[in-house]
């Protein structure tokens, strides 16, 4: 090994020919003044002074080959990373020397210290600081949420890629009893760094990762459900082609996450550990298995929050082709056919991957720590080495498992995996993950990692499709009590109010639906219906329980209808079935009061003598923008009542048409008639001042095509 690592002499008369006429004067001085002042000509500290004044990227190559003296960069190394990382490219052999040749304690401790400075920019970028000094509660906050701008400035993944590059030499030259110790305060110190949308900084992760892990083997090709990768497919790696290393060095072939990406490449030409214990702790093998696998799960949670993986929406597509729109492109295709997003199912089929090959399997145990809690956002934080070598200390991140647990599901079905699925049911699992998950603050937990709910939601949708409510289930119905059905619907419908996307916010309402339906209890149903339209602050949720009721009616009627069909065949002298709960008028009794509710108290509040034209308009304005979408359902649900003959005779308590007419139609109808009105009035500019604001005049604009049809429904229906 020391053969090949050239003598001092050797060294300086290789250094000489890179002084050639072609380099500039002030180039040519300064490389001769290294060479001159090489050690023993000066002292270490002189010379690492005199470096620091000529380094420019023309001396680089006289650097690279002064390094090649092993003692010279075992003294000087670690103190060279500052001034090399702001020369990167260039300055990568340079690196690549130290990581190789340099005191790996030493060198290490530097290259966190690097890390540490790579601080977060306000919208989730970053840049190189001298300053070494952070906020932690700005740091925490950019940790937790999605950074609005996904660019991460080029400078900051050059470094952050070369960096790990260089740890992942540096701890395979690591010789030392407890290496785990070292292990563990770089893997924190990287996820700090790591910034999930940059593809430069994922694929360097990767690459740092595999060169650790003790089993390897190539990344897994991306899965299609369609047919094989296209070459576009092919020529979009992980890692963006502007982003991407030269791979000329070792720390360079980490850092791209070649085929040949193995720090051990570098053994030949580095030297041994000058620290070198002769023992290995014989937990530490173990110990640094089960670190890297918390790594792997905290890199994919990030991942995932941090870009829009579109689970949720591509099983409902996938388990539901007929509610896909006609000329619509769907979330399905469009993951088959853009590049980026190609992109984004190759990266995370890699994570799961490493995280397979690191021993991640599903298990009892597994399930157990993201359904009994605690749920652990920053495991790495929480190593105590003091007890029992920290093994038993070290956890897995919740979210990331449940990122791990959605994707199994999902390739599964969507692309056909043969890997294993989870043997997870709704009860008691999923409830339990639910509620450990969302123990707190929901909704600032689900703007905080959509992405996770999004596996939670697409968790759901699997269970649900499959049928797989509890253990006893038949496979055609969830054979599980109604106790813990509405708390359970509850959560789900916090993830239809509170999540960010749209898609998303559907998928969990089609989810909450779907279990609705699949309790066997009418009356639980009922109940959980009557308590979303009676105590639920959303309109939006509000409107999703008259459908979910309409569903119900729908089902039971003509479940009533194929009974009776079946009875008259057999004869008269057969009896005929009793209706059920939703196929009678008990349902539709019990529920009209939160449907259509008495609202003759927008009649008596624009009539008052006491208030302002403008207040009393104003108060109809914002009755109307909070309870829209729920006005607008109950009206659909009355047309869908009084315009069946079948529904009024069997299902429509007698009485309730004049009923609703009075207390409920009539003064909607004044209320909509006077807001179209004041639309008129304003797009005039003869509008009250209170709607002089252009985002309240905008919305009223808006609105007036809904009521119209309002109108239009509630006048065309005859309710006696």
């Amino acid at each position: 090994m020391a053969a090949s690592i050239p003598s001092s002499s050797a060294a300086t008369a290789a250094a000489s020919t890179s002084v050639s006429a072609s380099t500039s004067p002030a180039a040519s001085s300064s490389i001769r003044a290294l060479l001159e002042a090489r050690p023993p000509a000066t002292d270490r500290f002189t010379y690492l002074t005199l470096i620091e004044e000529h380094l420019s990227p023309e001396v680089l190559p006289t650097l690279h080959d002064v390094l090649q003296d092993a003692q010279l960069t075992q003294e000087l190394g670690w103190d060279l990373v500052d001034m090399l990382v702001v020369l990167l490219p260039d300055s990568e052999v340079c690196l690549d020397d130290v990581a190789r040749l340099g005191n790996p304690r030493e060198v290490i401790l530097k290259v966190l210290e690097v890390l540490e400075r790579i601080t977060p920019r306000r919208g989730g970028g970053g840049e190189y600081s001298d300053d070494s000094e952070e906020n932690d509660e700005t740091e925490k906050e950019n940790d937790q949420k999605c950074p609005d701008d996904n660019s991460v400035p080029a400078e900051t993944s050059r470094i952050f890629v070369a960096l790990l590059g260089m740890l992942a030499i540096l701890h395979r030259r690591l010789k030392t009893k407890y290496p785990s110790r070292f292990l563990e305060t770089t893997l924190r110190t990287i996820l700090a760094a790591y910034r999930p949308t940059s593809p430069a900084m994922t694929t360097a992760v990767l690459g740092l990762v595999r060169s650790l892990a003790a089993r390897r083997r190539p990344a897994p090709p991306i899965r299609r459900s369609d047919s094989q990768l296209s070459g576009l497919a092919m020529a979009e790696p992980v890692l963006a082609p502007a982003e991407a290393p030269a791979a000329a060095s070792a720390i360079g072939k980490v850092g791209a996450d070649t085929a040949q990406s193995d720090a051990s490449d570098a053994a030949a030409s580095s030297v041994p550990d000058p620290e070198a214990e002769d023992q290995v702790a014989p937990s530490e093998g173990a110990i640094q298995q089960r670190l890297l696998q918390s790594f792997v799960t905290c890199i994919l949670e990030a991942y995932v929050n941090a870009n829009d993986m579109a689970w949720a929406p591509r099983l409902v597509e996938f388990y539901y082709p007929k509610r896909i729109v006609p000329g619509r492109t769907t979330e399905l295709a469009d993951f088959r056919e853009s590049p980026s997003k190609i992109a984004r199912d190759a990266t995370v089929s890699q994570l799961v991957a490493l995280a397979l090959d690191l021993g991640l399997k599903y298990s009892n145990v597994l399930v157990a720590g993201v359904t009994k809690g605690p749920v652990r956002r920053k495991p790495l934080n929480g190593v105590d080495f003091t007890k029992d070598g920290g093994l038993e200390s070290i956890a897995l991140s919740t979210g990331g498992v449940l990122c791990l647990l959605a994707y199994w599901v999902f390739a599964s079905d969507v692309f056909k995996s043969d890997a294993a699925v989870p043997g997870l049911r709704v009860f008691p699992d999923y409830y339990a993950m639910l509620v450990t998950f969302f123990n707190g603050n929901a909704a600032a937990q689900i703007a905080q990692t959509p992405g996770t709910v999004e596996a939670l939601v697409a968790l759901g949708l699997w269970l649900d499709h499959h049928k797989l409510y509890s253990d006893e289930d038949d496979g055609s119905d969830a054979s599980h009590g109604g106790d813990d059905f509405m708390p359970f619907h509850h959560l789900l419908t916090l993830c239809a109010v509170f999540h960010p996307l749209l898609a998303v916010r559907n998928a969990a309402t089609m989810l909450a639906g779907a279990v609705l339906h699949a309790n066997p209890e009418p009356e639980d149903r009922l109940q959980i219906l009557q308590d979303l339209l009676e105590n639920c602050m959303f309109a939006s949720l509000k409107a999703c329980a008259v459908t979910w009721l309409r569903e119900e009616i729908v089902s039971a009627t003509a479940a009533t209808t194929a009974v009776r069909a079946a009875a008259e065949a057999k004869g008269p002298a057969v009896p005929s079935s009793t209706p059920s709960l939703f196929g009678g008028p008990e349902a539709v009794e019990q529920l009209q009061y939160a449907i259509f509710p008495d609202l003759q108290a927008l009649q008596d509040k624009s009539a008052s003598s006491d208030l302002p034209e403008s207040a009393s308009d104003a108060a109809l304005l914002e009755y109307w923008m909070q309870n829209a979408p729920f006005l607008l359902q109950a009206t659909n649900f009355a047309y869908f009542l009084f315009c069946s003959d079948q529904l009024k005779e069997t299902v429509v308590p007698p009485g309730m048409g004049p009923a609703i007419e009075q207390r409920y139609v009539e003064p909607l109808l004044q209320a909509a008639s006077r807001l179209r009105s004041l639309a008129g009035e304003e797009k005039d500019g003869q509008g009250h001042s209170h709607i002089h604001d252009r985002k309240e005049g905008d919305s009223l604009q808006l609105a007036v095509l809904d009521l119209d049809v309002l109108s239009s429904q509630l006048s065309g229906i005859k309710f006696t």
